[in-house]
């Protein structure tokens, strides 16, 4: 069985695609400096690392925040 859909991603798919992709980009990134004895290492953790992490965050966020709703908001009479 073939699990994988056909469908080209929604723009909120993709968004969200991207964060996950600079989320993972930054983890490893960090990670990999916490490994290295040398004090650019932390400059590497501080400003890429943890920059990448925050756009990763304002993207997922803003994908959230810009998604279209999938049905209106029901009235109370």
């Amino acid at each position: 069985m073939n699990n994988m859909s056909t469908e080209p991603l929604t723009k909120l798919e993709r968004r969200i695609r991207l964060a996950a992709i600079l989320s993972l980009i930054a983890l490893i990134g960090t990670g990999g400096s916490l490994l290295v004895s040398h004090p650019l290492a932390f400059i590497e953790f501080a400003v890429i690392g943890l920059t990448l992490m925050l756009v990763a965050v304002v993207i997922y966020l803003l994908a959230l925040v810009r998604a279209p709703r999938s049905s209106p908001p029901k009235s109370v009479t």
